[in-house]
């Protein structure tokens, strides 16, 4: 989907939304109000904000290829080495046949 804005004024808009298929489903909070306010509408429209798990926020390492452990070690040394944050690194797909 390939969506364009162009500003007329400060309060005037075009938006152009071209699509190759599928539906869009639009919804709209107007007015002249608080943010806050609709933020709240916003939510109670969506539900309570999601909070993701701790692990999933920190920086990630994947690549396919690893042939063994010690290649996954010497990977983690290397980011250490190079004072570089690591908290996951993943290695699920090696490990089964034919992936």
């Amino acid at each position: 989907m390939d969506v364009e804005v162009e500003s007329y004024s400060n309060t005037s808009y075009l938006k152009i939304y071209r699509t190759i298929g599928g539906i869009i489903d639009f919804r709209f909070w107007v007015g002249e109000r608080d943010p806050e306010v609709l933020i709240e509408e916003f939510h109670s429209y969506i539900g309570p904000a999601h909070i993701p798990p701790f692990w999933s926020l920190g920086y990630h390492q994947s690549r396919w290829g690893y042939h063994n452990v010690s290649a996954l070690e010497t990977v983690i040394e290397k980011y250490h080495e190079n004072g570089i944050p690591l908290d996951i690194i993943w290695s699920d797909i090696d490990y089964m046949h034919d992936f």
